[in-house]
Parts: C-alpha cells; structure tokens; sequence
C-alpha cells in the first residue's frame, strides 16, 4: 500500500498499568477467534476470501502491500506467514470507496494487535512475531468484499522474515517454542534479530504502559517513562540484569490499541563489581 503505516513499527532506546513477566495464559484456538466474523464473512461470494491457517510465503518489501502480494501455499512447505485472523469492516471503513483508503487502518491493526495476544498468548510480545495485514483488491472490494487478514510473522532484523515452523500456534504455546522464537537484539543497529545469532540484548519483559483508551502522551514523555518502567522491572527480576535496550509503540500503533512496550536485558550480561 503506498500510504500505508507499518504494521510492526516500534521505536526504540539503545542505552550506553502492570508489569507481567513469564508464563503467559494459554493461547486459545484460532478458530475461536474467528467465530464473531463468521457471519460476516460467510454471504460474500467473492473469490479469495482468506482463511484462517493459511499460509504464505513473501518478503518485508512483499508486505507493505494492500491485498495480498502472493496466493496460499502448503503450510508444509516453506512459507513465512500465517494467517490467525480473518476480519470484516463494518460501519464507515465499510463504505468507503477504495480499500487504500487510510479509514482502513485503525479497524485493522486494532483487531490485528489484539488477535495477535487472544491466538498466541501475551508472551508473544518476548518473540518476534509481528503481523502484516491486507484488505481485498479493488475489484474484490467493488464486488462487496469487506475483508481483513492478519499474518503473524517473525522479524530477522529489518528486512527479512524467518521461515515460520508449522503448527505455530501449537509451537508458541511451549516454553521451547518461545525461547526460539524469543527476541534478541544488536542494540547498535536497532534491529531484532534470532537469539542464535549476534546479539548484545535479550527480550526478558514486557509491560503496559497505559490503558487502551489512554492517549498517546507524545515521544517527549513516552520513552523516559518506558526507561523508567523497564529499569523498575529488570530490578524486580532474578539477578537484576542490566536494562540495555527497550521499545515501545509509536503513535499510530498507540491508536489502534497497542500500548506495550518490551524491555531487553544486556545478553551476555554486562560484567558486575
């Protein structure tokens, strides 16, 4: 989409509500998760109506698109998003005249945002699952498509996605799983990237900044406030590790409810005494 915000934009602090930390509730099922659409959904006629667990293979570039850049592949081959959510416009953004229209944002990361934690549990904000979103061609929206589809993929610094495993929900829904999929970060560059490879910070806690009708309060006040939590938090944790990077939403993510900010410990551990 040419105007189209990031679906995972974040800013983020190198250095030099409620905090919740660990294991996460249990992720509940795709298909629940999409049941209060099913109706919605179900008298469109047109083709290309996404499904939940599909899967997909494109690139970052590929997912700044509006529709989707590339048809569903077998979640048994190589792909690098799935889909966990299918939604339907209503009211306004349902009525306007072209889907690249900039009413379609807000509805759309909302309902991403909050599926995202509802399929894969609140410890996803550790991970680098992000989403990419897309709404139906042109045509598609001229025959009275009203979709929404939200993919869950997993981030390798700024400009790759990573091969997702199959049954991802089942994977995030283990300790092992999420410790692969766990956030690690090159503090220099300000990019997230797999604990496997080099890396000067570890994602080790996560916290809500406000409410979800809060507004934005402004990047003046935002990080220190984000500074000041995450220290708090790190402090509170075993061994105290030192605070080293942290991240939080920039203002259109905060307007489509997403007020988390992540907070990374120095990994290896900066050295004591």
């Amino acid at each position: 989409m040419t105007v189209r915000r990031p679906a995972t934009a974040l800013a983020v602090s190198a250095l030099g509500a409620a905090l919740l930390v660990g294991a996460a509730p249990a992720p509940s099922s795709a298909a629940s998760a999409t049941s209060a659409v099913a109706t919605a959904l179900a008298p469109s006629a047109v083709a290309g109506v996404p499904k939940v667990g599909q899967c997909y293979r494109y690139t970052v570039k590929q997912s700044g698109a509006s529709a989707s850049p590339t048809a569903p592949v077998a979640c048994s081959a190589p792909h690098t998003a799935w889909t966990y959510f299918v939604g339907a416009f209503t009211g306004r953004a349902a009525r306007i005249a072209s889907p690249t229209s900039l009413q379609l944002d807000r509805p759309a990361m909302a309902a991403c945002y909050a599926k995202r934690v509802a399929v894969f549990g609140s410890s996803v904000h550790l991970t680098r699952i992000r989403f990419a979103w897309f709404v139906p061609t042109p045509a598609q929206w001229a025959k009275g498509a009203r979709f929404f589809r939200c993919d869950a993929v997993a981030e390798v610094g700024a400009s790759s996605y990573e091969l997702l495993p199959q049954r991802l929900p089942s994977v995030l829904a283990s300790s092992a799983g999420r410790e692969r999929l766990r956030a690690c970060a090159r503090t220099a560059t300000g990019v997230r990237v797999p604990c496997t490879l080099s890396h000067d910070a570890r994602a080790v806690a996560w916290l809500t900044l406000a409410s979800r009708t809060a507004p934005y309060p402004g990047p003046a006040a935002v990080e220190p406030l984000v500074r000041s939590r995450c220290t708090a938090a790190l402090a509170a944790l075993p061994g105290a590790p030192a605070l080293a990077w942290y991240s939080w939403p920039m203002a259109a993510s905060w307007s489509a409810g997403h007020h988390v900010a992540t907070c990374f410990a120095a990994d290896p551990p900066a050295p004591t005494g």
